[in-house]
């Protein structure tokens, strides 16, 4: 058994010593990621899988939310848009493009 425990817990502790902050930033990206499914994208499929799913049992509620699907996948946009730009955001894109935007404007403009 001390065999299989240094063998659990022997990865996380090297990983804590070369960098303290590692577990905190994939509590960050887990954080981000998880709770952006939890409720923005679970919910929407929910729905659509009790209204429209294979079985056509009738529902036993009228639908709270009019106007059938429309809503369904504007609520699956919102959420594909913010997860979208939380990896942006994430991987650094929205500062590589503020950093560049200069030097592309600056030689755009040289060219005419």
């Amino acid at each position: 058994k001390p065999s299989l425990y240094a063998l659990v817990f022997a990865p996380p502790l090297v990983l804590s010593l070369t960098d303290p902050d590692i577990f905190y930033r994939a509590l960050e990206y887990g954080g981000a990621f998880g709770v952006s499914t939890l409720f923005l994208v679970l919910p929407p499929l929910m729905v659509w899988k009790e209204r429209y799913g294979e079985t056509d049992k009738p529902l036993i509620t009228s639908p709270m939310v009019p106007f059938g699907k429309i809503p369904l996948a504007s609520m699956w946009k919102a959420a594909a848009t913010l997860i979208v730009e939380q990896g942006a955001e994430k991987l650094g894109l929205f500062d590589w493009v503020s950093q560049n935007w200069e030097y592309w404007s600056h030689h755009s403009s040289n060219l005419g």
